[in-house]
């Protein structure tokens, strides 16, 4: 292993360990929010965004990967409240 490759290795693992008190509030907290909840979504977002920069800076496509899912979910729950939100409107005005 080349002298300049072993940080790569030593930052990842430190991210890991920066990372648990954010799956601890994952677990804890936000897995009791609603699926479409603009905090949730907000919150999955943001760590999917932070994934995926992190990743691509250590080279990491595992970490890039689970930031794309997690970001990419969030998006797409956020798209079907958006688009869910006038249908509940509609018929709200029609009871």
């Amino acid at each position: 292993m080349w002298i300049t490759a072993m940080p790569l290795p030593v930052l990842r693992l430190q991210y890991r360990i920066a990372r648990v008190p954010l799956e601890l509030f994952d677990k804890h907290f936000v897995y009791r929010m609603d699926s479409e909840a603009p905090a949730r979504l907000l919150y999955e977002r943001s760590v999917g965004a932070l994934d995926i920069t992190v990743g691509n800076m250590l080279r990491d496509p595992r970490l890039r990967l689970r930031g794309t899912a997690l970001a990419d979910r969030g998006a797409a729950l956020a798209y079907t409240a958006a688009l869910d939100a006038p249908a509940a409107a509609s018929r709200e005005n029609r009871s």
